[in-house]
């Protein structure tokens, strides 16, 4: 499969070199020369792998903040660096890595450093291939990763409605651009809250998983479905958008009339329930998943029943 490959490098001759070897091996290669356009790029674009010149102290905290976002920690980061720079003191704590080659660069070195990279990628990296968003695997890490921790946190499916309807009206290559465009939304809207420590992952599909803290869960929810909502119409024809519904037929094969899509997001807290595994956790979102998608347009729905033995049903609310 062509893998999509950021090479984030100052010196544009070198950096320009392995973009095209990049390229002569079908894969689809692209420079980028200072990482505020890099980070963006990032947010917006996740690539598959990243090719990164170290050469200065300035790029290593570009590189940790990367590699401790719960999002973007799966990118095979593969560096460049000066020999200088590795030695049997180095801490890779301090330098991430998951691979480096040193300078000046070989690029038949680099190109067997690459397709290990690949190689390794396809073998442990589950990211969905369509949002590159981490997958089931990471997602259940994710969960009992923040059991473990014994620190509050919440946790949240989401879905889009009318999807179906949507996908069997336009097709799937626009359907697709609706779950990329989702997936956009995840990310940057749990960008804007960086003190809320948030994980985003795609289960496949239309559905998607968000860990948050619960602090903020009600500002995360409340952005994801603003930024969703204002870009969701966009993906309809003027007709259908002007009307405000898709006529198609349902799983039975009745005509009826579709909403527009709008998100459902359905959320548990770990506070209220002595859950110990990820799939306790999945159950209860989706028994509070079937009451979100009986409301109209986008919404949130938080479970703040208590199966604690010692606390009090505190019911349902939003």
């Amino acid at each position: 499969m062509r893998k999509r490959i950021m090479v984030l490098d100052t010196d544009e001759e070198r950096g320009q070199q392995i973009v095209n070897m990049i390229n002569a091996e079908d894969h689809l290669g692209y420079l980028m020369l200072d990482t505020n356009r890099a980070l963006s790029q990032i947010y917006n674009d996740t690539p598959d792998l990243i090719i990164m010149a170290i050469e200065s102290e300035r790029w290593k905290p570009f590189l940790r903040m990367l590699k401790n976002d719960t999002v973007f920690a799966h990118i095979h980061v593969l560096g460049l660096c000066d020999p200088s720079q590795i030695g049997p003191e180095t801490s890779f704590e301090s330098l991430p890595l998951d691979d480096f080659t040193f300078l000046p660069v070989d690029l038949s070195e680099l190109q067997l450093r690459l397709h290990l990279a690949i190689d390794k990628a396809g073998r442990y990296l589950d990211a969905n291939p369509l949002s590159r968003l981490p997958g089931n695997f990471s997602i259940v890490q994710a969960v009992q990763r923040h059991i473990e921790d014994n620190k509050p946190f919440a946790f949240a499916h989401l879905d889009i409605d009318s999807f179906k309807p949507f996908n069997d009206r336009y097709g799937f290559t626009r359907g697709d651009e609706v779950i990329r465009m989702s997936a956009r939304v995840l990310v940057n809207t749990v960008r804007i809250f960086p003190e809320a420590q948030s994980f985003v992952g795609h289960i496949g599909g239309d559905d998607f998983v968000l860990i948050v803290n619960p602090t903020h869960l009600d500002a995360v929810c409340q952005q994801i479905i603003t930024n969703f909502d204002m870009l969701a119409s966009m993906f309809y024809d003027d007709e259908d958008r002007a009307r405000g519904y898709i006529e198609s037929v349902d799983r039975q094969g009745t005509p009826r009339r579709f909403p527009l899509i709008s998100i459902s997001i359905a959320a548990v807290l770990s506070t209220n329930h002595n859950f110990t595994h990820y799939g306790q956790y999945s159950t209860a979102a989706n028994e509070v998943k079937k009451k979100v998608k009986q409301m109209e347009g986008s919404n949130y729905l938080v479970d703040r029943r208590c199966t604690k033995e010692e606390d009090e049903d505190k019911g349902v609310v939003h």
